[in-house]
């Protein structure tokens, strides 16, 4: 199996996965959260790491859990290619208890995430960290299936009621995409709601 990426941006997140996602991910490959690796290789969302996130795994799975060597450099590799790396210049100082968390932080700042996803719970705590999400692996695969439930009634019609820009140029076309993108997430969030016990 690849794991190159092979699809757009499908939902215009930008994510950075902890640590212990990376694990749960690669551990146990026919496990629900296993997914959200096939996301990010399809592109459903924009995959950020840094360095540190890098070779905290890459100890973490041959202290914890054995792996070879071989095996180690072939899945971080992977994660080089499907992700984004970005190297954050200051680390911010927010949790206290355990700061390797901090890095974490770091590089959804520097990568101007919209969202973290971690298992921590120093992390998933916080909620929100400046203007970045916080949230667990199993609640962002309902919001990338929720993401799903919506694109597939977001049809052709709907599409060509936006109207095409008339010249072809970068500012034109960025438009055209925020009004796509706009109505897309205006249906996602109406099919959540309506999905959701006490909100009408």
């Amino acid at each position: 199996m690849t794991y190159e990426r092979d699809g757009g941006r499908e939902t215009g997140l930008k994510v950075v996965l902890d640590t212990n996602v990376y694990v749960s991910i690669f551990n146990w490959p026919a496990s629900p959260l296993a997914e959200l690796w096939w996301h990010a290789r399809k592109g459903t969302y924009q995959l950020f790491v840094s360095p540190v996130i890098i070779d905290e795994l890459g100890a973490t799975l041959r202290e914890e859990f054995s792996w070879s060597n071989a095996d180690i450099i072939h899945h971080l590799r992977l994660i080089t290619r499907v992700g984004k790396i970005v190297t954050p210049k200051t680390i911010p100082d927010v949790i206290k208890e355990d700061p390797d968390d901090n890095h974490i932080l770091a590089c959804a700042i520097t990568g101007n995430a919209n969202l973290i996803v971690s298992r921590d719970l120093d992390l998933l705590r916080l909620r929100t960290y400046r203007t970045i999400g916080i949230m667990s692996p199993i609640d962002f695969l309902h919001t990338l299936e929720g993401f799903k439930k919506a694109a597939w009634k977001f049809n052709l019609k709907e599409r060509q009621m936006i109207p095409k820009p008339q010249s072809y140029n970068h500012r034109n076309w960025t438009i055209y995409s925020i009004n796509i993108h706009g109505i897309f997430f205006e249906r996602w969030c109406r099919e959540a709601i309506s999905d959701t016990k006490g909100w009408s």
